[in-house]
């Protein structure tokens, strides 16, 4: 009968303490767990934008220039530079520039206006183009290239930065003739 009444009582003090610490450690644990993987997403979700938007404007970029002539590479003051060219079946009036101002990849046709290419949730903090030394110096060599180096991140909390480091080789599909 005794032991009858004692199982009936309930719980102690100490063990409802002990049972509630245990659950608190155990919660504490699974939040914090939870909140790394709610960082992770949005560090992914920056990093794909990132690399969607650069995948369109470099493969638009490396299209046009890979058709056009007479590249001409001007170094600009902030470690930037600008390429510009002549548009397959265009004239040198039409001439396409591509640049960094603002921090975002630009876009200009001859004289008209100045179009942004990059989403503005992406920086790029370095747009550089490297000709070939001998289509530099204008002589015609058997292919003329030159390497795009782009330097980009998205978002400015240091936490939830997405550096983008892009290098690539375009070649002309034409001859400077």
């Amino acid at each position: 009968m005794n032991a009858a009444r004692r199982s009936a009582r309930g719980f102690t003090l100490i063990e409802m303490i002990v049972s509630l610490s245990l659950f608190i450690s155990v919660m504490t644990v699974a939040a914090s767990s939870m909140l790394s993987i709610i960082d992770a997403n949005r560090k992914s979700q920056a990093t794909n934008t990132a690399v969607d938007n650069l995948n369109f404007v470099i493969d638009d970029m490396s299209r046009s220039l890979r058709t056009g002539k007479a590249w001409a590479v001007t170094p600009l003051a902030d470690n930037n530079s600008r390429i510009t060219f002549v548009p397959q079946g265009k004239t040198a009036a039409n001439s396409t520039s591509y640049f960094v101002e603002n921090k975002q990849i630009k876009m200009q046709v001859g004289s008209g206006p100045i179009e942004t290419l990059t989403d503005p949730a992406l920086i790029v903090d370095k747009l550089y183009f490297y000709l070939d030394p001998q289509t530099a110096l204008g002589q015609p060599s058997a292919q003329p290239y030159l390497h795009l180096l782009l330097k980009a991140h998205v978002s400015d909390k240091t936490k939830y930065r997405s550096n983008v480091n892009i290098s690539t080789t375009i070649s002309q599909r034409t001859l400077n003739r």
